[in-house]
């Protein structure tokens, strides 16, 4: 084995390319919160815990508009999650869960895809990466830590199955949208599937998915040393948190990180001399911690 310094493995990333991420947006008009900052305050829905909204007219307006279905399936799943859990918090838990580690969750999923994309022709509209979840259910732990990573799978969209056939048909309209957003720079549109046991002797497991739109650049990055899923489960373990900046949005003050992020890494280079990387993982408790970039990352022969 062979010690390597990549910047982007010593930062603790998945791969080489920014990191893949998306904003908040209210999901009736598709305002960011991102590109309107503190200004604007997304509203959750109250009932399924997911959906989110700049004001209560779009909420209105997308209840009446399909939301009404898509909420009263998904909150029946959370009221599952309740009540085979015994705790009042499981469904909110997991909404925490996801918001906090979903950039994470994609570029994970996005380095699955790159391991394969060789050997299996336009992969995403074959596959999609199925997370398999444990509810830790402890009282001590925040909500961004009480989910343990027990497997991941890469189902294929020949296999049916009820969830399956849902997590694909919603694939068609996140493709759409994917397409409209990167124009001639679109690659492909991928997908995660969460499949969460809320007790140990659960039967079954409870579903939650999403999509996301992958571009060119991303599709040509270079994978990070060490295996994606070991670098997921060690996010999820430790609490830690996938920061990025992508700029400063036309007429505001600061960009969406504040600022910070440029205070942490400004200009540490990749061997290949690509543009420099300006993203950090590392734990909430401590934002100036750098420790974790210091470890370096051993090469698979």
């Amino acid at each position: 084995m062979t010690t390597v310094e990549h910047a982007h493995c010593r930062l603790g990333l998945f791969h080489s390319a920014e990191p893949l991420h998306q904003h908040g947006q209210c999901k009736n008009c598709n305002r960011m919160h991102r590109a309107e900052g503190e200004n604007m305050k997304l509203l959750r829905c109250s009932r399924c815990s997911m959906a989110t909204y700049c004001s209560k007219e779009c909420q209105r307006i997308h209840w009446r508009s399909g939301h009404k279905d898509a909420c009263t399936w998904t909150s029946g799943i959370g009221e599952i999650a309740v009540s085979t859990s015994g705790n009042t918090k499981a469904w909110t838990d997991l909404a925490t869960f996801v918001d906090y580690h979903h950039t994470s969750l994609i570029n994970s999923a996005l380095a699955l895809f790159l391991m394969h994309k060789d050997e299996i022709k336009d992969i995403t509209a074959q596959h999609f990466v199925q997370y398999n979840l444990l509810y830790r259910n402890d009282p001590t732990l925040p909500p961004y830590m009480q989910f343990y990573l027990i497997s991941m799978e890469f189902p294929d969209r020949s296999i049916r199955a009820p969830i399956y056939d849902m997590v694909w048909a919603a694939h068609e309209g996140a493709m759409e949208f994917a397409k409209h957003d990167y124009g001639e720079q679109y690659w492909g549109t991928g997908g995660y599937l969460l499949m969460i046991k809320f007790s140990a002797d659960q039967q079954g497991s409870l579903p939650f998915w999403k999509h996301f739109g992958i571009d060119t650049q991303h599709a040509n990055a270079r994978l990070a040393c060490k295996d994606p899923l070991d670098r997921l489960a060690e996010v999820i373990d430790q609490g830690t948190k996938l920061r990025f900046c992508c700029g400063k949005p036309k007429d505001m003050h600061e960009c969406c990180c504040g600022g910070w992020t440029h205070n942490v890494v400004t200009s540490l280079q990749d061997r290949s001399g690509s543009n420099p990387v300006t993203h950090l993982l590392f734990t909430l408790q401590d934002p100036s911690n750098d420790n974790s970039t210091q470890d370096a990352c051993i090469q698979r022969e």
